[in-house]
């Protein structure tokens, strides 16, 4: 064989193994890459959706303070007092119940201007404005309290109902000590919110009533778009998901009010979404690969959400 096609040869060899450790190279590369993005979006995540649990915790704990509040504690005993020497307070509650509730939407029967002006519920506004402006927007919806019989005690307007112990939140605060809702849409307030509802005790531990507070929910936007300010890839976006995988928020362009608490609709992602935490490749025909990193929080956590950060 002549030199030069030995040559030719050994180029060609060479050639081709220096493409082969090329490619080798190029699949570690990116696997690593991939990985390092992955697990640290994951942390990134977490450390998010630990923020939004420790904002309602700290809301939790005020209220649980307040609870304790001379006022309160005075109001309910009293209240209690007051029914316990009634014949069949149940049935009286019911009564009142049901005119409260065929009164006009517009209008405030007697009762109901009487617990929305006493010095309570005086209070429970004054706790209100200080939250919203030191907010700069309407934090808190509305607060009432009951006493241990379901009756409203005070409040800071019109509730739907006069009659609160057939309601779930109302049971299992009184059962378990707190009860967190899900996040919805306060027609009242007109805020996107959720409601709190915590277990009044008095000292000895006996049972008063339950005191429910609606707690705006763009502060929990707001921790996603500071963390989204910081990103370090153009194309990396959040989606905050409830439990039912509909949308919280996202930092998608498209996302606007309109999408709240819609079905998530990218069922790729949702397929292969397991355990707690994770991250995957999306591939796709016509766009750009995804890099989908998950985590939740149904560890010690009221709310059960899915937060997803994607990047092209």
């Amino acid at each position: 064989m002549k030199i030069g096609i030995k040559l030719i040869l050994a180029f060609l060899v060479v050639s081709s193994m220096i493409a082969i450790v090329g490619m080798i190279s190029y699949d570690i590369s990116k696997n690593m890459l991939i990985d390092s993005i992955g697990n640290n979006s994951i942390e990134v995540a977490a450390q998010v959706l630990d923020k939004t649990d420790l904002s309602l915790h700290h809301n939790q704990n005020l209220f649980q303070i307040l609870s304790k509040n001379q006022m309160i504690q005075s109001y309910l005993i009293k209240s209690n007092d007051e029914f316990a020497k009634l014949e069949n307070p149940q049935q009286i509650i019911d009564k009142l119940d049901g005119v409260w509730i065929s009164e006009p939407e517009n209008n405030l029967s007697p009762l109901m201007l009487d617990l929305i002006n006493n010095d309570l519920a005086d209070s429970f506004r004054s706790h209100q404005k200080f939250s919203n402006e030191n907010h700069e927007y309407s934090y808190l919806g509305e607060i009432f309290v009951t006493n241990a019989y379901g009756a409203n005690v005070a409040q800071t307007g019109r509730t739907s109902d006069y009659k609160q112990n057939d309601e779930i939140w109302w049971q299992v605060a009184r059962d378990s000590g707190i009860h967190v809702g899900s996040i919805e849409f306060d027609q009242s307030a007109g805020i996107f919110a959720r409601d709190v509802s915590i277990k009044v005790i008095d000292d000895d531990g006996i049972f008063l009533g339950v005191i429910k507070y609606v707690v705006n929910v763009r502060e929990i936007f707001e921790i996603i778009d500071d963390v989204d300010a910081l990103k370090k890839f153009e194309t990396q976006q959040f989606t905050l998901l409830d439990e039912k995988f509909n949308i919280i928020y996202s930092t998608d362009a498209s996302y606007n009010d309109s999408s709240f608490l819609k079905l998530y609709s990218n069922t790729n992602i949702l397929e292969n979404i397991y355990g707690s935490s994770d991250y995957f490749l999306l591939p796709s025909i016509t766009e750009n690969d995804k890099l989908i990193s998950y985590t939740n929080n149904n560890h010690d956590s009221y709310s059960n959400w899915i937060l997803l950060i994607d990047y092209d």
